[in-house]
């Protein structure tokens, strides 16, 4: 019977705890592969771990080294928590563990299945209270993880600009500048967040403030060759000339 209860956080800094107690320590390798098999949620052969935590190139040593990093995550969680299936394929056992990636994508399906607005909010607000700032940024990310790190935050990203879009029409315009703005600071590039902030702040009646926004965006775009689109374009016509947002927008 597996009587440890682990806690497990992976939208942020890369932390494993047992039963409420400080987070287990392990060196990068270990933890690198810790978190792969973790991510990965099934069977993991020995190929696919070199290649992670050796993207360029592996040392001779590669599978050694592994089995060697398994007997410390085993040391440090348990003997049961990671399973060899056959020979070089691993898979993480850690039964009743609260993963946080895992109650972030079942918020995110709670707020698909609503259709009311308020309890929407409500999960995308809890979904994304779960992101402790970048992904894994204390991890090495060699392909595997670089891609899942990608998939959370573009994850993220839609959800946060979701919640926006539900508290502008819901009439909470400030709250949407507030999240906006700080998702803004971090995505500078980022032409929907300007979009959505533009129509919080044209919703809340100041015009000015709106066009400062589009002046920004178009500044932030140039830096990256980029101009702003036709929707963003249509936008500001419209708040020059006090015109109603365009369908769509």
């Amino acid at each position: 019977m597996y009587r440890n209860r682990f806690t497990i956080r992976l939208l942020g800094t890369f932390e494993v705890a047992r039963d409420g107690s400080a987070p287990i320590r392990l060196w990068p390798k270990p933890r690198a592969l810790l978190a792969q098999l973790l991510v990965a949620d099934a069977p993991v052969p020995m190929r696919r771990i070199v290649a992670e935590l050796w993207p360029r190139e592996a040392p001779e040593s590669a599978t050694v080294n592994v089995r060697g990093y398994v007997h410390l995550i085993r040391r440090a969680l348990g003997t049961d928590a990671v399973q060899t299936l056959h020979d070089g394929v691993y898979a993480v056992r850690l039964p009743g563990a609260q993963v946080d990636y895992r109650m972030f994508l079942d918020l995110l399906d709670r707020s698909r299945t609503t259709d009311v607005p308020p309890e929407r909010i409500i999960h995308l607000k809890r979904a994304l209270a779960l992101c402790g700032g970048p992904v894994l940024s204390d991890v090495p990310h060699g392909p595997m993880l670089g891609n899942w790190v990608a998939s959370v935050q573009d994850h993220r990203r839609r959800a946060l600009l979701e919640l926006a879009a539900l508290l502008i029409h819901g009439g909470r315009c400030d709250d949407a500048q507030r999240l906006l703005r700080s998702h803004l600071l971090e995505q500078a590039a980022d032409e929907t967040a300007y979009m959505l902030l533009m129509q919080a702040l044209y919703a809340a009646g100041d015009g000015g403030a709106a066009l400062a926004v589009y002046r920004q965006a178009y500044r932030e775009l140039a830096r990256i060759g980029m101009l702003p689109g036709p929707r963003l374009s249509a936008l500001q016509d419209a708040v020059l000339h006090h015109h109603p947002l365009p369908a769509g927008s």
